[in-house]
C-alpha cells in the first residue's frame, strides 16, 4: 500500500525515467531514534522511494547529515532502520563540503557536495513539531544539507527563531529539492523534534515539488495558519 502512494506520486512528479541519473535521497536523520519515535523518517518510506528510483535507472545515494558533530551517519542510519531500507544506496555525505555565504543571513554555510553533485534531489521529511520553527517539515529539513560542526556554529549565529528562519531559507537557495515527499505516516505534536509529544496517527504521504505549499499544507493540517511559521514568513 505505501509502495503503491509512492509510485503514484512518481508517476505524477518525478521522470518517467532517471536514465543513468544521480538521484540524492534525502531523509531526516536526526539521530539515533528507533523508527516508532517519529523523531526520522520512516525507514520503509526510504525504502519505497530508493526502490522507485532504482526501478527507473536512478544511481541513487541516501544521505544525511544527523545533528551533533559526534553522531556518525552510518550509525544513525543503522539504529533508525534507514540503513537496512537505502538497498545498498546509503552513503555518509559529510566528507565531501562546499563552502556558501548564505544571501540573506551572510552566515557561511558548509554544504554536503552532494548535494551539489545530484542530477535529481529528493527531500524525504517526516512530519512533526519544532520548538524553533514551529513546524519540522519540507523546508526545516534541508538543514541537513550543513555538515559538521558547521551545524552548531549556525544555531550560535542565529539565535532568534527569525534569524534561524533566514538561515533556513539562505539553505533553500543552496539547491531546491526536484521533489518533496513528506512522510505522514504519523506526526509528532508537542514538545517537538525530539522532546517528547504525542505521536499521532496520520497515514498519508504529501508531495510537491515547492516546498513552500506542501509546508503550508502540513501547517493547515496542524490547525496553524502557515503565516504563524517564522520560514514561511520569510
Amino acid at each position: 500500500h505505501l509502495r503503491e502512494k509512492v509510485e503514484k506520486v512518481f508517476d505524477r512528479l518525478a521522470p518517467r525515467t532517471f536514465n543513468g541519473m544521480k538521484v540524492l535521497v534525502k531523509p531526516n536523520l536526526l539521530g539515533p531514534f528507533r523508527p516508532e519515535l517519529g523523531f526520522c523518517t520512516h525507514p520503509e518510506v526510504v525504502r519505497a522511494v530508493v526502490r522507485a528510483c532504482l526501478d527507473r535507472g536512478a544511481k541513487v545515494t541516501v544521505g544525511d547529515n544527523p545533528g551533533h558533530v559526534n553522531r556518525s551517519s552510518t550509525a544513525v542510519a543503522q539504529v533508525t532502520g534507514i540503513l537496512d531500507a537505502s538497498e545498498g544506496c546509503f552513503s555518509p555525505i559529510s566528507d565531501k563540503v562546499v563552502r556558501i555565504n548564505g544571501a540573506e543571513s551572510g552566515l557561511l554555510l558548509t554544504i554536503s557536495k552532494a548535494v551539489l553533485d545530484a542530477d535529481y534531489l529528493i527531500n524525504v521529511p517526516v512530519f512533526k513539531t519544532h520548538a524553533g520553527t514551529y513546524l519540522s517539515g519540507a523546508m526545516k529539513n534541508l538543514f541537513g544539507y550543513v555538515a559538521g560542526a558547521c551545524k552548531a556554529q549556525l544555531h550560535l549565529s542565529a539565535p532568534t527563531r527569525e534569524q534561524f528562519a533566514e538561515m533556513i531559507c539562505d539553505i533553500n537557495q543552496v539547491r531546491r529539492p526536484d521533489l518533496h515527499l513528506i512522510d505522514a505516516l504519523t506526526a509528532l505534536e508537542g514538545n517537538g523534534p525530539t522532546h517528547g509529544g504525542t505521536l499521532r496517527q496520520v497515514g498519508q504521504i504529501l508531495a510537491s515539488d515547492n516546498a513552500v505549499a506542501v509546508d503550508s499544507a502540513l501547517a493547515a493540517m496542524m490547525g496553524v495558519d502557515p503565516l504563524m511559521l517564522p520560514v514561511q514568513k520569510r
